[in-house]
């Protein structure tokens, strides 16, 4: 009985903390994108290793063939290689150096096509397993599978996502939308226009940083122009006039991570003051140095290369704003992921694809490795890409992306 009053007043006094559900359905849905990433690249490295397989097999039969039959046509090639020995294992490598060379062939050949793309296939994942140090000397070999999501339920929780607009504004003023390049949008959002700069994006005041900035780039664009990168980094005067909380010069100091720009300063350098405008720091946000001048730079020459061959680009960027994320002493979030999609237009024709890259400070590989599906980067994001295009025309650009137009081969 004394047991039983003791677990008694254990539950009675156990009244645990529930979190709003609107917040567990944040997460639950985060994770569920992550089993379904996850899936994605699984299936990416089995259809690779299969067609590796099979191409091996293939040309092991090419080569065996051809061997026999050089073999039995010219039967002297054997006998031209001697090692002058009369028995034992060197005189066994004598009469079949052929076969064993094929052989010896065949296993490099095998080799290079699992650790190579074959023509037309999808590009691999890079996994990188996940070592969290000091800030000194921080190093997360992460990759984009999401697997360390729970690691936030260790975290303070903090919503950083402006409550639905069902809650805040009347019916029929949800998800509204502009041009192409941008992503849906609530009328409860901070939009902000940036004339000048020709960008547009979202401000996340808990944050302090965009979470995502929308804007289009073309081969003019691409070009190089009369401005000088100053790097005069400011706070956003539309920012500091509507009394948002904002980060600052000094936000950065000491903190070991760039000012990583999501509209690059070189995709706006017709003017001096367009390009000034990328600097204003709600177009920037923490970025390790090793994403900022790897893979997220190759990936900034690469989009301006793809807006010389097709018409136009419609890109949007940012960091992954979740609740919970590390903040730098100055309140700036430091996202643990950080995405680009990109929309191309040729005449009527369009394709997309999708970049997700962890906020890391090692990498293995190339922006490439980075590549998803339009479909995939909206589940991981929870936002909606070019909304504006045709039904049909979205459906189809943002299920799965071409590599062959991407990458060209």
């Amino acid at each position: 009985m004394e047991r039983n009053d003791e677990l008694k007043k254990i539950f009675d006094g156990f009244n645990p903390t529930l979190g709003s559900s609107r917040l567990f359905m944040e997460k639950l849905e985060r994770r569920l994108a992550a089993v379904e990433y996850i899936k994605l690249m699984h299936d990416r490295e089995v259809r690779r290793y299969k067609l590796a397989m099979l191409a091996a097999f293939v040309a092991g039969i090419l080569m065996g063939g051809a061997s026999i039959a050089l073999i039995l046509t010219h039967p002297e090639i054997c006998k031209s290689f001697s090692l002058g020995a009369q028995s034992g294992l060197l005189l066994f490598v004598e009469q079949n150096v052929t076969f064993l060379l094929l052989a010896v062939a065949g296993k490099l050949y095998y080799d290079y096509c699992l650790h190579n793309p074959l023509p037309g296939s999808p590009p691999p994942t890079i996994a990188h397993e996940a070592h969290p140090q000091d800030s000194a000397g921080d190093t997360r070999y992460l990759r984009a599978d999401v697997r360390d999501m729970s690691n936030r339920e260790a975290r303070n929780e903090r919503d950083t996502t402006p409550e639905p607009a069902t809650e805040t504004a009347a019916a029929g003023t949800r998800s509204m939308t502009g041009p192409l390049e941008l992503p849906s949008f609530d009328s409860g959002d901070i939009v902000i226009r940036n004339a000048e700069g020709r960008y547009t994006l979202r401000y996340d005041t808990a944050y302090r940083q965009a979470s995502w900035v929308a804007y289009v780039l073309t081969g003019e664009d691409a070009a190089p122009g009369q401005a000088k990168r100053r790097d005069r980094f400011v706070p956003d005067p539309t920012v500091v006039k509507a009394g948002y909380p904002t980060a600052t010069t000094a936000s950065y100091k000491g903190s070991g991570y760039d000012r990583g720009h999501l509209c690059p300063s070189a995709d706006r350098s017709r003017s001096q003051e367009e390009n000034d405008c990328t600097f204003y720091l709600s177009n920037i946000a923490p970025q390790t140095p090793a994403l900022n001048r790897g893979p997220w730079k190759e990936l900034e020459e690469q989009a301006r290369r793809w807006a010389v061959r097709c018409d136009t680009l419609y890109i949007v960027a940012g960091g992954v704003l979740t609740s919970g994320l590390d903040t730098l002493p100055s309140g700036i979030g430091i996202p643990e992921y950080f995405y680009k999609a990109i929309l191309a237009r040729e005449g009527n024709d369009f394709e997309a694809i999708g970049f997700l890259l962890p906020n890391a400070t090692h990498f293995e590989g190339e922006y490439v490795d980075y590549a998803v599906p339009i479909e995939r980067l909206q589940a991981f994001t929870s936002l909606d890409f070019y909304p504006n295009l045709p039904d049909s025309t979205e459906q189809r650009v943002e299920r799965e992306y071409s590599y062959r137009f991407w990458f060209g081969q």
